[in-house]
């Protein structure tokens, strides 16, 4: 015994997928002949396909990413600077503790004092404008409004 009702889906072939599985067949009957008649000029028309997509991919992506410096805007480029210095930082001091750790000083004085582990760099860019506060007569025009 069912509990759901049984319905008979039939599915038709759209006639974009019926062109597109003839023009996928007459394309690899094409192959299969070039590569049995003539298998150089095969390699060669790969070969010419080839470096004409990648002229126009290199020409593409320096025209639509704004010309040199691998399309990075200001922003970016700022950010990038700010990260590869953080990360010199941490290097630098990895370093440097485990040069410490493995020659300690006994007659160093100890500091009492910890060090921040954020390493923050400002990244010029637009800043966020700060929003005034509300007088008490604009509160109360404010409020007034709500309540109707």
């Amino acid at each position: 015994m069912l509990l759901y009702p049984v319905t008979k889906e039939v599915t038709f072939l759209s006639a974009r997928t019926i062109i597109a599985g003839v023009i996928i067949l007459f394309a690899s009957i094409g192959l299969v002949s070039m590569l049995i008649g003539d298998p150089l000029a095969l390699l060669q028309r790969i070969v010419i396909f080839a470096v004409i997509a990648g002229v126009i991919y290199f020409v593409f992506r320096k025209v639509m990413m704004g010309g040199g410096g691998h399309g990075k805007n200001k922003d970016q480029k700022a950010f990038l600077k700010a990260a590869k210095q953080s990360k010199k930082r941490y290097n630098h001091k990895k370093t440097t503790a485990a040069v410490k750790a493995s020659a300690p000083n006994p007659f160093r004085k100890k500091s009492h004092r910890k060090k921040s582990q954020a390493n923050l760099t400002v990244i010029e860019g637009k800043k966020i404008e700060k929003i005034e506060p509300l007088s008490k007569l604009d509160f109360f025009i404010w409020l007034d409004r709500i309540k109707y």
